[in-house]
């Protein structure tokens, strides 16, 4: 299970999306621990992932959950940056490896720049991603598996 602080930075890099966080919160719910018992999360595992206005409730919900039992950690902090970081290199694997396609990729661009203020680590990423859309193909963006090979090697 992914713990939460990790789910966290997944989720403000549009990779865990709400309906992943109502089931996270389920699979809590079913653990021994302190978060078990936080209202928060019992909120939001209640959450009906069919329901657009509920679905809309998830981040509120475990954003302040986060900042209940985590209060040290943010996303900027080193253990968020690392976590970025394995983020960005997981998504270059799976890319490389034909699991996920270029526009899923390139989705991390702007989220990667809007909260580590244009980190090095992200290579060349914004420019191998120009003008990519949910409906380019790999062999539309041949340079973007080299681009994606060279992060998760420096990674």
């Amino acid at each position: 299970m992914t713990n939460a602080r990790q789910l966290l930075v997944e989720y403000e890099l549009g990779v865990v999306k709400d309906a992943q966080l109502i089931e996270w919160a389920c699979e809590i719910l079913s653990e021994d621990n302190a978060l078990a018992k936080d209202q928060d999360l019992i909120s939001l595992a209640g959450l009906l992932p069919s329901v657009r206005a509920e679905l809309e409730m998830a981040g509120e919900y475990f954003r302040r959950l986060i900042q209940r039992h985590f209060r040290e950690f943010c996303l900027q902090s080193p253990e968020g940056v690392q976590l970025a970081r394995e983020i960005l290199k997981r998504r270059c694997e799976e890319y490389v490896d034909g699991r996920i396609a270029p526009y899923d990729l390139c989705a991390l661009v702007s989220p990667i720049e809007q909260h580590f203020d244009f980190p090095v680590w992200l290579g060349d990423l914004y420019n191998a991603c120009d003008w990519v859309e949910r409906s380019t193909k790999r062999e539309d963006v041949p340079y973007l598996v080299e681009e994606a090979q060279k992060i998760h090697r420096a990674a």
